[in-house]
């Protein structure tokens, strides 16, 4: 640990020297970017959700705008975070807040993931809750321990959070289920309501693809970095295409009706 420190601290005081802060470097800079303006979507489709909330009293909007709060909330952590290791030199308020960050972000996930079970198969609600919630759990203790542990688990290379190829791959096998269940259900749900409602179905598929936009980015990132490097990690771009697409479905303009075919 104490490697670990002393290495950080160099590298961080010589890029300060050098006026080289790796929050400037072009790469972070566009990931930075691209989550704040997520970031204004985001609030914007909140805005959106809690009018909806109001007018219907919907448990299932509630679900899905306390989710997508605690998303909002563990995005400025994560913003926070990288400025941390970055441009402040605070190597162990950054690990402190990479533990935290998993809060917010782990139950707006749970919380989404009830939301999209019981919009489409609510019966099966009470067991996805109960599994998602178990992963979740066991997922932030060994994920805590890790960062504890550091390095080769866990270390700080060039200003960013890197994962041993390894625990990737471990990390990998907890957010699957977690990030594929909301896309899938919505998916399946498309393809079982289709003869009975086009309009419907398809709504539900644009869903699912608000879903998948947000998964995806959680899924890839974890090895991104030691396979491809930041090549890869391009389609965290994606999380700005999600609220941009949910609010489209829960605002169902006319054009979005008339693609659809929605009557009602």
């Amino acid at each position: 640990m104490m490697i670990k420190y002393w290495q950080y601290t160099f590298d961080f005081i010589s890029n300060q020297f050098a006026g080289l802060g790796s929050f400037l470097e072009p790469m972070n800079l566009i990931f930075t970017f691209v989550y704040l303006l997520a970031g204004v979507f985001l609030i914007a489709l909140l805005f959106r959700l809690y009018k909806n909330y109001k007018q219907t009293e919907s448990v299932e909007i509630l679900l899905f705008f306390l989710g997508l709060l605690l998303l909002l909330i563990s995005n400025i952590i994560f913003i926070f975070r990288r400025l941390t290791y970055a441009s402040l030199g605070l190597w162990g308020l950054g690990d402190l807040l990479t533990i935290i960050l998993q809060f917010p972000s782990e139950l707006g996930v749970l919380l989404i993931n009830s939301f999209a079970i019981r919009a489409t198969f609510p019966k099966r609600s009470k067991i996805v809750f109960s599994s998602v919630l178990t992963i979740i759990v066991i997922k932030w203790i060994v994920e805590s321990w890790a960062i504890m542990i550091g390095p080769p688990l866990y270390d700080v290379i060039n200003f960013d959070i890197v994962y041993s190829l390894e625990y990737s791959l471990i990390r990998l096998i907890f957010l699957l289920p977690i990030y594929i269940i909301p896309p899938g259900v919505f998916f399946y749900s498309s393809k079982v309501i289709r003869e009975e409602s086009k309009p419907k179905s398809t709504r539900a598929m644009w869903l699912g693809i608000g879903m998948l936009c947000f998964a995806v980015p959680f899924l890839t990132v974890p090895i991104a970095v030691i396979i491809i490097g930041y090549v890869f990690r391009i389609v965290e771009i994606l999380v700005v295409f999600a609220p941009i697409i949910f609010y489209i479905c829960f605002t169902m303009p006319d054009w979005f009706k008339r693609r659809i075919g929605w009557t009602s």
